[in-house]
């Protein structure tokens, strides 16, 4: 499993929806779909 699906399972298990996670972080909803996705890029 990896880190995307992790974050997404995480979130399903407190039956959070993508905004829900993004307002508690104080980031994008688009931001966590891209986790989700594994289409972050690195820094660096």
């Amino acid at each position: 499993m990896n880190i995307g699906q992790q974050i997404r399972q995480q979130r399903e298990q407190r039956h959070w929806s993508q905004t829900d996670l993004s307002k508690k972080l104080a980031i994008s909803r688009e931001s966590v779909s891209k986790w989700e996705k594994l289409r972050v890029e690195q820094a660096g």
